[in-house]
């Protein structure tokens, strides 16, 4: 049988029909078994999310599956805290003990150590949880796969940091786009790797047009503020309290209020990047389009924030299923593939769970 992909027409060969309530059931079986279990299931609980968000999406009309385990996860995660997590922090708390006896002006180098560690460490588990789930995600009987070294990827992602501070963020545009080149470059379905090809120039027109943008609309809820709150709004006479927590209320709101007017230009960056980071990488013959938009972003954050405070936190999984649907209706794939053609991969796969991710709380879901 011919499974090449071909696209002709506008059938969409990306699909997602996953549902509120069948998740939200599991999600709420989920949370029962982990909280009679004092926390053990929830290894278990995140492989059944994932295996429930995996067998609703499709590509071409077959469904993903995900063989990852809960005992895997488990696995990775004791092996991560008592081998590396326990011996390394304890060892540097010992440190800054014996340093707050001894020398006490050296007692902060370890904070900063133990800050550096976790900017290095942070990176490194989210590109082993991608290892981990690519390995255990197979369509049509074929998995992914990613090469490359996590470590070597936090170390990349530490160096990007302290340049795009010394550079003010203006390196920052070429410095992601670094990152997602190692991401991506290494990222395999069977024994085929995806190619990237970016460029940082077709980024800073938008990146510097944003950048201007959120300076503007700074100054002026800046000057906003300032005219509607004149000076003195904060001198309370004695014994109004009303007043003071008035103030007070004004003194939490209004930088909250500043940063959403400095943050909203920076979701079209955000969807800007989407379609590059789509456009520039390909597989074999096929070629993927993105057609995300800067208001669908920022209706798609706001709607989850509101979610999120609504169900306060029950409804976390539905803005992961918000997500999926985003994904499936924004994304695109185009060109040809001869799938029968395509190997099982060879790569080595990791024996254990995402540890580092579940010890550091990054892996999501």
């Amino acid at each position: 049988m011919d499974r090449s992909l071909v696209r002709a027409g506008p059938r969409p060969l990306i699909a997602f029909d996953g549902g509120a309530g069948a998740l939200m059931r599991l999600h709420i079986a989920n949370i029962f078994l982990t909280l009679i279990t004092l926390g053990l299931y929830r290894f278990w609980a995140k492989t059944r999310i994932r295996r429930y968000f995996w067998s609703h999406s499709r590509f071409e009309g077959d469904r993903l599956e995900y063989t990852g385990t809960g005992g895997e996860l488990l696995k990775g995660f004791l092996l991560i805290v008592f081998l590396v997590l326990v011996p390394l922090f304890g060892g540097l708390a010992a440190v800054q003990i014996w340093l707050e006896a001894t020398a006490p002006e050296l007692a902060p180098i370890v904070a900063v150590t133990q800050l550096l560690l976790i900017l290095y460490l942070t990176p490194v588990a989210l590109y082993r949880a991608r290892r981990y789930r690519l390995s255990r995600s197979q369509w049509r009987g074929v998995r992914g796969g990613q090469t490359g070294s996590g470590w070597v990827y936090g170390a990349k992602s530490l160096a990007a940091y302290v340049l795009g501070l010394i550079s003010l963020g203006f390196a920052w545009p070429a410095l992601s786009l670094w990152l997602s080149r190692y991401r991506l470059s290494n990222t395999w379905f069977g024994d085929r790797q995806l190619v990237f090809e970016g460029r940082a120039g077709a980024l800073y027109k938008t990146y510097f047009a944003v950048l201007a943008s959120s300076l503007v609309l700074a100054v002026v809820a800046t000057v906003a503020i300032g005219i509607l709150v004149p000076e003195g709004s904060f001198d309370i006479e004695p014994g109004q309290l009303e007043a003071a927590q008035s103030a007070e209320s004004l003194v939490v709101f209004l930088p909250l209020l500043l940063l959403v007017f400095v943050a909203v230009p920076w979701f079209w960056y955000r969807a800007k990047v989407y379609r590059c980071l789509a456009e520039w990488t390909r597989l074999d013959g096929l070629r993927f389009e993105a057609e995300v938009t800067g208001a669908s972003l920022l209706w798609l954050s706001l709607g989850n924030m509101v979610l999120l405070v609504v169900t306060l936190g029950l409804g976390a999984p539905l803005i992961y299923l918000r997500r999926a649907r985003y994904i499936a209706r924004r994304l695109d794939v185009r060109g040809t593939m001869d799938f029968d053609a395509v190997v099982q991969s060879s790569l080595a796969q990791p024996v254990t769970g995402e540890g580092l991710a579940d010890a550091l709380d990054t892996g999501g879901f």
